[in-house]
């Protein structure tokens, strides 16, 4: 079972199990950031789209260490575990549970060490530092997210799906120019997937539940609401005109990519897997 120590082998096998959700992965991730992130750069960066790939690898990889520890360790301690791993694969990866984990950590630290001497043959320098900082973040918030089983998941939940929306963000983008492009980030996704994880029965928050019954119909509504406060914001020149282009351009991406999907499964051409009593994958 050499395929566990592959990277994003794990990822695409317990996550993003069918073609669809693979392609519907990275449009809700991969092209959002790749836009956001080479709008804010402030100039041009030989091999981006090397870096950027490899900055996938690396953080995707260290995201695994994350999804097999809950796959393995975590789900002996709910009630209604979501369980991804078929009887053999479990079994494997519970027993060579150290082997997979120590050879991902190796992977990472072999990719670190070749992004690190591209960055030092780079005219303009990616900033290195702040990004393995947000690796060591999103290690901690990972591993006591597995450990608590209760409210406090809600933090860790927002904490892992920013961290995993903003990486490439910190790698390319300068410190002085940081703040809007993470702001949008935040909302573009981890704020919206926050908020329906409220929805899970075992929150109990009641309020959201009522007031939320059709996901697909919210996320709609949710990103046509961004859109007009985001143009509101920019006609009282609240929000500057490169700000703006960039956020109506994904905030409108997003309200087609949602739309879309709603049709889709509106007319049966599309199902899906709903888990409405379930924690959510953290994809």
């Amino acid at each position: 079972m050499i395929k566990f120590y592959i990277p994003l082998y794990y990822l695409i096998n317990t996550r993003l199990k069918t073609k669809m959700e693979i392609f519907s992965w990275n449009l809700i991730f991969i092209l959002p950031q790749f836009l956001i992130t080479s709008y804010y750069l402030n100039y041009k960066l030989d091999f981006f789209f090397l870096i950027f790939f490899i900055s996938q690898l690396i953080f995707h990889s260290l995201y695994e260490i994350g999804y097999i520890e809950n796959d393995i360790k975590t789900v002996n301690k709910e009630k209604n575990p979501t369980i991804r791993l078929d009887k053999k694969s479990f079994f494997y990866v519970k027993n060579n549970y150290i082997n997979i984990i120590s050879w991902k950590y190796f992977t990472i630290t072999i990719f670190l060490i070749v992004l690190h001497i591209i960055n030092l043959n780079q005219i303009n320098e990616i900033f290195f530092y702040p990004f393995i900082i947000l690796l060591i973040i999103n290690r901690l918030f990972f591993y006591f997210h597995n450990k608590l089983r209760n409210r406090f998941n809600i933090i860790s939940f927002f904490m892992l799906a920013t961290l995993k929306y903003i990486f490439p963000l910190l790698l390319f983008v300068d410190v002085n120019t940081l703040l809007y492009p993470v702001l949008l980030s935040v909302i573009t996704f981890p704020l919206l997937r926050t908020i329906e994880i409220c929805t899970l029965k075992r929150f109990n928050f009641k309020n959201f539940s009522k007031k939320i019954t059709n996901l697909d119909k919210f996320r709609i509504l949710y990103y046509l609401t961004f859109s007009v406060i985001i143009i509101i914001g920019w006609y009282f020149s609240i929000i500057n005109n490169k700000n703006f282009y960039i956020t109506i351009l994904i905030f409108t991406y997003f309200s087609l990519y949602r739309i879309s999907t709603y049709l889709l499964i509106k007319r049966g051409i599309y199902k899906r897997d709903v888990r409405t009593n379930k924690q959510y994958p953290l994809k």
